[in-house]
């Protein structure tokens, strides 16, 4: 199960109230389980079926609810999103063909909000992207890019400067060179995946970024770039990415994906959510309980659904679409049950 190191300054107040044993208590009914505090940073064990609340945004977003401070839908979902008047061109993809694309402006970060951004880049690379295979994940600052912007795959003796490096090196050099070259050059064996701008290379995924485009504690619009070999994966992992910039200020643009050899167009990200129909005697004969309508609003508002239709025995669920986790009955049914308290050793599930 992964484990993360979560400031607790930070923690504090994103969830909005400063009692660590109340949050300690609420983490472990969200099926995690405290490991220790090290240095203010509190060390969680969580299930990988949850990568939303692999971080310390996502973490903080399902505290408030769970603790009633709060509760309901994200309200981000209710809004129409922005699109950018930014474009990328996807050419002669082939290792990595799929890509989801966004902006994130006016944000504002520290030294430990930097720190928060690239852990959760790890935690999801781990999980979502399989390290790294499914899908990869870079984040830019917006100021350093110069449309226009395209994603192809480059040769091996085109060059960037990597991060974490103080000269320019060929695309093969840092396969070779660079720890993370050595370390994911297998994902990309037969071609090298870049994105470029008027300046030349500024990503090489899903092996490294660019030194140019590093996001600092000066980086106010950040521009995400993610690719894969599984679409859904890379469009859900992208979600979460921009609820959690959301949770610290910022506001996200959605970002035209031109596949001009596929001759197709996507905007990305897409984050209207679903909606998935429960019928409420089946769910509560699945767990054991019997409550009302107005109980299981309740409870479903609690773990940050919302609630549509009622009909019947029929209950609309609107699912946000950092949720990516959930996708049958079962998993509304299971959520229900944390937010009641009811022990998951009794859930027949």
């Amino acid at each position: 199960m992964p484990t993360i190191n979560i400031d607790l300054d930070e923690l504090k107040a994103m969830v909005g109230i400063d009692d660590l044993k109340e949050i300690e208590y609420a983490i472990t009914q969200l099926k995690g389980e405290i490991k220790g505090i090290e240095e203010n940073e509190l060390i969680v064990e969580l299930e990988p079926d949850r990568p939303d609340i692999l971080s310390v945004e996502g973490l903080a977003r399902a505290l408030r609810g769970y603790l009633e401070i709060e509760i309901g839908i994200h309200k981000a979902t209710l809004e129409v999103l922005r699109t950018s008047k930014l474009e990328v061109k996807v050419i002669n993809a082939k290792v990595r063909p799929y890509i989801a694309c966004a902006i994130v402006r006016d944000l504002r970060l520290d030294d430990k909000a930097v720190r928060s951004l690239m852990r959760m880049q790890e935690v999801l690379h781990l999980t979502l992207g399989r390290n790294r295979r499914k899908v990869a994940i870079g984040l830019h600052d917006l100021r350093a890019i110069k449309p226009p912007i395209i994603y192809t795959e480059a040769k091996s003796t085109d060059r960037m400067i990597p991060l974490d490096m103080p000269i320019e090196m060929s695309l093969q050099e840092i396969l070779e060179k660079h720890p993370k070259g050595r370390e994911y050059r297998h994902l990309v064996r037969n071609g090298y995946p870049v994105y470029i701008d008027k300046e030349g290379i500024f990503s090489f995924p899903p092996i490294i970024n660019s030194e140019r485009t590093r996001v600092t504690e000066e980086t106010r619009d950040i521009f995400i770039e993610l690719t894969g070999i599984d679409e859904k994966a890379v469009k859900q992992t992208l979600n979460i990415i921009t609820f959690n910039l959301m949770d610290r200020g910022g506001k996200v643009e959605s970002i035209k994906i031109n596949y001009a050899d596929r001759k197709r167009v996507d905007y990305t990200p897409d984050l209207k959510p679903k909606i998935m129909k429960i019928d409420l005697n089946r769910v509560l004969n699945l767990i054991g309980l019997n409550l009302t309508v107005n109980e299981v609003k309740h409870l479903l508002s609690k773990m940050r659904f919302g609630i549509g239709k009622i009909l019947n025995n029929e209950i609309e669920v609107i699912i946000p679409p950092y949720r990516v986790d959930v996708m049958h009955e079962v998993d509304i049914a299971e959520d229900i049950a944390i937010a009641y308290g009811y022990s998951l050793s009794l859930i027949h599930i």
